[in-house]
């Protein structure tokens, strides 16, 4: 679970760089950093490195290249319009309930 929601956050800050730079400009600067790490090119021996291998870089260049899922904001839609339903549906149930309550209470007088 812990590496998942590692690459969300790293896919959400790549999806929020490439708005500012551009898809392609950010795939391509990643794929760099990653290959410059990973062949030790600027490393020095003990340094820290970014960890690019343990980010799923390869996953995220994939996911830059190929254009965003534009279909979630109507998804995102439905959902807020469906809950909104179940609670009028929800209301309307309690409010006929305490209607027979009443029509109960008021025939037996």
């Amino acid at each position: 679970m812990v590496r998942d929601t590692r690459f969300a956050l790293e896919r959400w800050a790549d999806e929020d760089a490439a708005s500012r730079t551009g898809r392609p400009v950010l795939a391509t600067a990643l794929a760099k950093a990653a290959l410059g790490v990973l062949g030790g090119a600027n490393v020095a021996a003990g340094a820290p490195t970014l960890l690019f291998h343990g980010h799923g870089v390869t996953d995220r260049v994939a996911a830059l290249l190929v254009e965003p899922n534009r279909r979630t904001r109507p998804a995102w839609v439905l959902v807020a319009i469906s809950f909104a339903a179940a609670l009028a549906f929800a209301w309307a149930a309690h409010d006929t309930e305490r209607f027979f309550e009443a029509a109960r209470v008021w025939s037996h007088r």
